[in-house]
């Protein structure tokens, strides 16, 4: 408890979701928008064992993108890869244009989608700072490629991609022998 009151916990929590809603604006999610987001790097590096600054941007980056992606695919998390432009890198737009045009393509109010994004962030919060929470490796084909100078982020996103299907095989497999 600090000497305002308010629990600790809270308000990394609520410093966590700040730091989460400001990466929406302008053209997007971005690694070097992660600058400065000492919350969002903590809580990365306590799922990853790791202390926050042997962390390079790049893998917190990674990570992000991977936790963004392990939201599902219900509309608040698509709403909130729409905010982040996740798949728009080319041509993102502006947040209110990427808003308006997924309110359109959802019918509903541009106020709706926020406040789906805004669900979908305090999901993510929740994960982030869960306490107790299983503590994994960073995924080899992530590491190596993060660890390179001037990785480009469809570098990254393929490395990604490469990690969770080999994850997902890993599942099937065990599965199968279960």
């Amino acid at each position: 408890m600090n000497k305002t009151g308010i629990n600790n916990e809270s308000e990394e929590l609520s410093h966590l979701a700040a730091e989460l809603r400001v990466l929406r604006k302008g053209s997007g999610l971005a690694a070097w928008k992660l600058q400065d987001t000492t919350n969002l790097r903590t809580a990365v590096a306590h799922h990853l064992d790791e202390e926050p600054q042997a962390l390079s941007i790049e893998q917190v980056y990674a990570y992000l993108l991977h936790e963004i992606k392990e939201l599902g695919n219900n509309d608040s998390a698509k709403m909130l890869r729409n905010a982040y432009a996740i798949g728009q890198e080319e041509h993102p737009g502006s947040l209110t244009q990427r808003r308006a045009d997924m309110s359109i393509d959802a019918n509903v109010h541009p106020d709706t989608v926020k406040a789906h994004e805004n669900r979908a962030i305090n999901a993510l919060v929740i994960k982030l700072m869960a306490h107790g929470a299983t503590k994994a490796p960073f995924p080899d084909a992530l590491s190596e490629q993060t660890r390179m100078s001037g990785v480009s982020r469809n570098t990254m996103l393929e490395a990604l991609e490469k990690t969770t299907e080999e994850a997902l095989a890993g599942c099937i497999n065990w599965a199968r022998i279960r």
